[in-house]
């Protein structure tokens, strides 16, 4: 028979984060500022923290007091913030964002069109200059992805600034690793595929300086959070859904097609069949 309590308890706290953000994020969606008040949701809130403080023992109630309480958050969230919250970075920022426009403007003096088009795009993600000749190439060919910012990039940074200074200890390659990450999101454009890659791939940073091990999935769904945070109307950016899409298949999907390969294609060289 099934035992909720057991089956709380043995939850790993890392699990019990991710889901609650997922219902948080359920909130957000089901949200309608015009028809609630803020102080209905204090109330409800304030209400389960007396219900949680009492029944603190019973993990099925504290549980769903918690749960409750993450939901109304998030219903709340919307009216509480209805706009963006921007985040001002003065001169530096402008600095750094005028170096993508050099790197732009020197590659395509040095390579010449189609080819300077091609590296500034893989680099630092600019398409702009794309003419629709190169474009439809690139979708009818299936290659259009290359030139969109993500995990690769985030990957190759952490390996020059991370794995480098790892000779000097683990507090000189995590700082320096924090501060290239996110210099780099900056003069790329901050677009929703790079921002979650770098919160992901800052999150394992720190999982490896503080010697946790990491949890993809809820690196995932927390590098959502704080773009949800930041935007509640995120979830209606296709990019921000594509972005996190993908990563589900390849955290959900790319290992049960790998074992499909395996038991099924042996024949197949290596290199395909994995």
């Amino acid at each position: 028979m099934f035992d909720i309590e057991k089956t709380i308890t043995r939850l790993h706290p890392a699990e019990k984060l991710a889901y609650l953000t997922i219902v948080f994020f359920v909130g957000v969606l089901l949200s309608d500022g015009s028809y609630y008040s803020e102080k209905i949701f204090l109330q409800t809130a304030i209400l389960l923290i007396i219900v949680l403080m009492f029944f603190s023992k019973n993990i099925i109630v504290s549980s769903l007091s918690i749960i409750v309480i993450v939901l109304i958050s998030g219903f709340a969230y919307p009216l509480i913030f209805p706009d963006p919250i921007v985040f001002k970075g003065g001169l530096i920022i402008e600095k750094l964002v005028s170096l993508r426009f050099l790197y732009f403007d020197k590659i395509t003096q040095i390579i010449p069109s189609p080819n300077g088009d091609l590296a500034t795009g893989i680099v630092v993600g600019a398409k702009s200059n794309f003419s629709k000749e190169l474009k439809d190439i690139f979708i009818k060919t299936g290659i259009i992805h290359i030139t969109a910012i993500s995990g690769f990039n985030i990957t190759i940074i952490i390996k020059i600034f991370v794995d480098f200074l790892k000779q000097f200890g683990r507090v000189y390659s995590f700082w320096i690793g924090t501060i290239a990450i996110v210099l780099f999101t900056i003069i790329v454009g901050g677009q929703a595929s790079i921002v979650r890659a770098s919160i992901m791939g800052w999150l394992f940073l720190l999982a490896r300086f503080s010697y946790r091990l990491p949890y993809v999935y809820t690196a995932l769904i927390f590098s959502a959070l704080l773009m949800v945070i930041q935007d509640n109307t995120v979830f209606s950016d296709i990019g921000f859904l594509l972005s996190f899409g993908s990563m589900l298949g390849l955290i959900y999907i790319s290992p049960i097609v790998a074992i499909i390969f395996r038991r099924y294609l042996k024949k197949l060289p290596n290199m395909i069949s994995g």
